[in-house]
């Protein structure tokens, strides 16, 4: 076989691998139907389920900040949340052992911004020997990620928009929001606190939403999920091709 397909295939093979950023969310789709949503605390009418879970890691420490990436997600069928922190980006005291972060579900309170599903309150820390310690995230650099990503309880549309807050008694605030899945939702890390989708439309004008983050390692948008899928029917053809038998057959000048 000629090793031009093989070689187009390869360079297919680098393209999406090149395309697809890294720390991709796990979302719904073929052979990965979503149980439905848990609620902290159920509305009236929703499927009973069992309690929604934390999504919790760490990392050893090392000169002041984490050494290793920490994506966690909650164990969920459809994971309800999912947290990405690049190496080096959880800070500390020089003394820091260990870093870890976490993200716990809690029921909204009535009033206010309707809020979809939980409210996802992240929390991080560290400890250095039995001792624990004050840690917070470092605004990531070029070539580092941390992102937040939530599971809506539908997919319908319009999109909802992310908020933030650094307490529960500081206002809800829009951060950007990237579309990661058919219900899942990202945005940048802003900092410990309360991250929650909404579908309100009428959000306070000091909480208008800005552009959503295009910064690389975020979850895997439908523009890059299209030229993956472009990259792998390129490889299918490749193959199915270079293994078409000869439209020449054999004549009697190639018999012996």
């Amino acid at each position: 076989m000629s090793r031009r397909p093989l070689l187009l295939g390869a360079a297919a093979l680098i393209a999406a691998w090149v395309l697809v950023p890294s720390g991709v969310p796990l979302y719904d789709g073929i052979g990965f139907p979503d149980e439905p949503y848990r609620y902290a605390q159920p509305p009236a009418g929703a499927k009973t389920t069992a309690r929604p879970g934390d999504a919790v890691g760490t990392s050893a420490g090392g000169n002041g900040a984490s050494t290793e990436d920490l994506d966690v997600m909650s164990g969920e069928q459809g994971p309800q949340v999912e947290i990405f922190v690049s190496t080096g980006e959880l800070k500390g005291p020089g003394d820091a052992r260990t870093f870890r972060i976490q993200g716990t579900p809690v029921a909204p309170a009535a009033g206010g911004i309707p809020i979809d599903g939980n409210i996802y309150r992240i929390t991080v820390g560290c400890s250095a020997g039995t001792s624990p310690c004050a840690a917070n995230v470092q605004p990531p650099q070029t070539d580092r990620f941390v992102w937040v990503a939530l599971r809506s309880t539908s997919s319908r549309n319009p999109s909802p928009n992310f908020l933030y807050r650094p307490t529960p008694a500081a206002p809800w605030q829009a951060v950007g929001t990237d579309r990661a899945g058919n219900d899942i939702y990202s945005t940048t890390f802003v900092g410990p606190g309360d991250y929650a989708l909404t579908y309100a439309t009428n959000l306070p004008k000091s909480a208008t939403a800005p552009a959503p983050s295009r910064q690389g390692g975020l979850p895997l948008t439908p523009i890059v999920l299209a030229a993956v899928l472009a990259a792998l029917a390129v490889i299918i053809l490749v193959i199915r091709f270079s293994r078409r038998p000869s439209s020449r057959g054999i004549s009697r000048t190639d018999l012996p």
